[in-house]
């Protein structure tokens, strides 16, 4: 696949989407509003068609792939090898985003940091919107906001989304931590963190970027302890350990971005945790319980 520089346009007649489940699908709808025509594959027969060839490649003038289609997929080994563009549906809705766009990867944490950062932007003033893997593929929030130009998109990234970046341009991007994960795809942690680590080439000119100190990066930029964690009240969820280092890392990036203290440490204070996310449920005895 070759890559596309910076300023060059797409002229697209004819897009081949791979992929049925949400990402698939708002893939889709995005290029049938653009005018394009639009196959859908899929194995499961959920699409235009299940098979996919020399043929359909060469009727096809690029391709967006779902993230369950791992680089060793036959159908994305044909398309890599060709000279059309290749996007994933995160980045393909990206190259068409008119506002700002903040990313948050990592092992674990993503989704959490991804709905403070939504939150804090709101309560910022701002439009903002919490989306990618969390649950809300870009190209459906496009969409949504195509007239609203002054949006922030705060997109959870996953290693599956960043292995193809073409089109993803990023105004900050938050690197969590790293552990082993997703071995059955990757094969090794090299592998798995060069995924990620794709989406370092994917910060605009100065765009912060904040790492975690699980992430062995050898010019990582390390959350200091702000003394904004003072201003945070004894019920938030991230006043203890270990989301107070989550929070820390989520302050760093938004006091680097410019942004003023006070909307985040309330979003902070009020910020519901999902199920199963570290939570305190209480102590007995001594001891202390956590989702």
């Amino acid at each position: 696949m070759s890559s596309l520089p910076e300023s060059a346009e797409l002229n697209l007649g004819r897009v081949a989407v791979f992929g049925a489940g949400i990402s698939g699908r708002a893939a889709v709808k995005l290029c049938e509003h653009l005018g394009l025509a639009v196959n859908l594959y899929d194995e499961a027969g959920q699409g235009n068609s299940a098979e996919f060839g020399a043929n359909e490649l060469a009727s096809a003038d690029a391709f967006i792939f779902s993230p369950g289609f791992a680089a060793d997929h036959p159908w994305r080994v044909l398309v890599e090898c060709s000279d059309k563009p290749c996007f994933s549906e995160l980045g393909f809705a990206a190259r068409l985003w008119k506002g700002r766009l903040i990313g948050v990867t990592g092992t674990n944490v993503k989704s959490t940091l991804t709905s403070l950062l939504a939150d804090a932007l709101e309560n910022a003033g701002h439009c903002a919107v919490a989306g990618g893997n969390i649950g809300r593929p870009l190209s459906s929030i496009y969409l949504e906001f195509i007239d609203s130009p002054e949006a922030w998109a705060v997109c959870e990234i996953s290693s599956f989304q960043a292995e193809l970046p073409l089109g993803l341009h990023l105004d900050g991007l938050l690197w969590t931590n790293l552990s082993e994960d997703h071995l059955d795809r990757y094969g090794s942690m090299d592998a798995y963190y060069a995924a990620k680590a794709q989406l370092l080439e994917c910060l605009k000119p100065g765009a912060p970027v904040l790492m975690g100190h699980s992430v062995p990066h050898p010019q990582a930029i390390r959350p200091e302890l702000l003394t904004w964690a003072d201003a945070l009240e004894a019920d938030s969820p991230f006043i203890r350990l270990p989301q107070l280092k989550n929070y820390n890392l989520a302050a760093e990036l938004w006091s680097q971005l410019g942004l003023p203290e006070a909307p985040l440490v309330d979003a902070a204070n009020h910020f519901q945790l999902a199920p199963h996310r570290m939570a305190l449920v209480g102590s007995w005895g001594g001891v202390s319980f956590w989702d």
